[in-house]
């Protein structure tokens, strides 16, 4: 029995001893008896897993996780890229839920960690639920193929089979760092689902607006891997709102926006005097503040402020997560500031872009 269940658990961990024995038509008892003598078995909260078959679990909160929560458990799990462990199981309990915002960053958290050489599994094994809706939402065609999943990664994900089926959601579209390859289809489908749940007075704008990031990744981003575009409706929240994330492992905002102002005329303030989210948001409030450094005669030059025009339109919260910093822009005053700012945030490799509109 014993090499049994040693070749079930080493393809299938993280189960615990009633449903193991159900799936091998074993008896409870005799399994629980010997997966508790044997020293080639490990119990983590109730799971059985092989001996050494990770050198670490993380695990994360059981229940809605928001940004903060998020931010919380990457300070309790300390840095995942510098620790000695080289395989590591992220459990998801059977309460855990995700935010989009969550969800986009758990996922660059993941690829970045696999690209780093960490041997990453996850365990879903408690979490149907969840691992439906990430299944849905495109979660694991974004994911690295050689992050293991399980009990299994499908085959043909529900986010290829009914894309498109519903204006609540938008799956995770990648977007290449390459130009040549950007079509422009993932801003037409966020701006599409935007205006459905609030209103079609916001389309330019909103298409500007996702246009605009979309095409500074594919432009700009120099990325090991595509980045991400997703949008997701939250009709039923207590205060009901959508969510846009885009995200990418590239060089970020602020960080070629700098090269492109270093000998731009006219400049009212000191450009290293302000910090990275002040440039930004000013590049949000600016007109002629752009990567592509053209002054505000050119149309091609309004840069991010045609998307700072679509938040303020919006009454947006922009929030903003750099690799070990974050902040939050609102609009006041008639420009974009500073809300809040974090910083030295546990490692997260990236730029990560939510838009949070509240809608009636």
């Amino acid at each position: 029995m014993k090499t049994i269940l040693k070749d079930y658990i080493r393809t299938n961990p993280g189960l615990r001893a009633r449903v193991i024995s159900k799936d091998l038509n074993l008896v409870q008892a005799e399994v629980s008896k010997l997966l508790h003598d044997s020293s080639e078995f490990e119990q983590n909260d109730y799971s059985w897993y092989l001996i050494n078959q990770f050198d670490s679990f993380v695990e994360l909160p059981d229940k809605w996780l928001h940004y903060k929560d998020f931010e919380k458990f990457l300070v309790d799990t300390s840095c995942l890229f510098t620790c000695q462990e080289k395989s590591i199981c992220i459990v998801f309990p059977k309460k855990c839920q995700l935010m989009l915002i969550i969800v986009a960053r758990l996922l660059f958290l993941i690829n970045s960690l696999d690209l780093s050489g960490k041997e990453i599994t996850l365990d879903f094994s408690k979490s149907k639920k969840l691992e439906s809706y990430l299944d849905r939402a495109g979660f694991f065609d974004a994911l690295n193929k050689s992050v293991q999943v399980f009990p299994e990664r499908t085959g043909l994900s529900a986010a290829k089979i009914y894309k498109g089926n519903t204006d609540a959601l938008v799956e995770f579209a990648l977007i290449e760092a390459d130009l040549d390859l950007y079509d422009g289809a993932i801003a037409n489908a966020l701006t599409q689902s935007f205006v459905s749940n609030s209103s079609q007075e916001f389309s330019g704008a909103a298409y500007n607006l996702f246009s605009e990031l979309c095409q500074n990744i594919a432009e700009h981003s120099n990325s090991p891997i595509p980045g991400i575009a997703a949008f997701q409706c939250y009709s039923k929240a207590s205060k009901p709102h959508l969510q846009v994330v885009i995200s990418d492992l590239g060089d970020g905002i602020a960080n070629t926006l700098r090269p492109a102002l270093i000998n731009k005329p006219g400049l009212d303030f000191d450009l290293d005097a302000i910090s990275d989210f002040e440039l930004i948001a000013k590049a949000f409030t600016e007109i002629g503040l752009s990567q592509k450094n053209i002054g505000d005669t050119d149309g091609r030059g309004l840069g991010l402020f045609t998307s700072g025009l679509a938040m303020k339109k919006h009454n947006a919260m922009l929030f903003i997560r750099q690799e070990t910093s974050q902040c939050r822009l609102v609009y006041e005053n008639e420009k974009f500031i500073v809300k809040s700012e974090t910083l030295n945030l546990s490692k997260l490799p990236g730029t990560h872009i939510c838009f949070q509109f509240y809608i009636d």
